[in-house]
């Protein structure tokens, strides 16, 4: 790794005339792309992300600027690394993509480099890396019937206990009114219910009731405080299947109705 970070520092800091922009031929040529913003520090990949034009430089000409969340991790990174006179360097993966074969990439990537500075965790979560085990489960589960107006939460990584918990309740873009309407949250993981939780309340996540992991760059984002459903209503849930999502669909968040068993924009009873 040091001698990675050695040669990455040296391409950080060559005379090269520093690339801010693609002309336009070359953002037509290029089409879709999916990219990775690098440490020079360290040679560690902080962020992945997709585009279209000059999307891949706007990070670090953003890190300038107050247009960019100043609180945000990635920013952070960035102006760190520009204060010590290097830059970000930019690695553009694959290009040449359509839309949806650029999300379902980068989904892949941001599976492959755990630590991403990356507040959205990619899109197709539901298709994401998975066991063997999993898979089969995932396909003769018992499916769900829903007893009550539930929120399903894809979440990235399957934990346990506490981890779990902070996975499925921070840091949501919803509305607090449907969501409070609803009875349960699902943790879903590869189509399987992985737990099952009661909100007290909604906050936004940046409540200091939240601890650690309040943020105050996300303040435009919910997250619950609660705890495990009781062991019945668990009963009712956990390990069975829900409704498979579509390949490349980008919202993490679902409502259920229990009215008539199908997908609705808020929960209703």
């Amino acid at each position: 790794m040091d001698h990675l970070a050695g040669r990455i520092n040296r391409m950080s800091n060559s005379t090269t005339p520093k690339l801010t922009q693609f002309p336009p031929e070359v953002c037509e040529a290029i089409g879709s792309y999916v990219y990775r913003l690098v440490d020079p520090r360290n040679g560690e990949t902080f962020y992945v992300g997709k585009g279209t034009g000059n999307r891949i430089f706007q990070h670090a000409l953003g890190a300038l600027t107050s247009d960019e969340a100043s609180g945000s991790l990635k920013t952070e990174r960035i102006r760190a690394i520009l204060a010590e006179g290097l830059e970000v360097l930019s690695i553009v993966h694959k290009y040449g993509m359509d839309d949806a074969t650029a999300l379902a990439v980068e989904a892949a990537l941001i599976d492959a480099y755990p630590g991403l500075t990356n507040l959205v965790k990619g899109h197709a979560v539901d298709f994401s890396v998975t066991s063997a085990t999993q898979i089969l489960q995932r396909y003769t589960a018992e499916k769900v019937v829903y007893h009550h107006a539930v929120i399903e939460i894809l979440v990235r990584f399957v934990g346990v206990g506490p981890a779990l918990y902070d996975q499925t309740r921070f840091a949501w873009k919803l509305s607090p009114k449907s969501a409070e309407a609803c009875d349960y949250i699902f943790a879903v993981r590869n189509g399987i219910v992985r737990e099952v939780y009661k909100a007290d309340r909604w906050v936004p996540a940046n409540d200091p009731a939240l601890g650690a992991l309040a943020e105050e760059s996300l303040a435009k984002r919910w997250a619950f405080i609660g705890a495990p459903a009781p062991e019945d209503i668990r009963a009712l849930y956990v390990g069975k299947s829900v409704e498979r999502r579509e390949p490349g669909a980008a919202n993490p968040i679902r409502y259920r109705s229990p009215a008539n068993n199908t997908v609705s924009g808020v929960c209703a009873h």
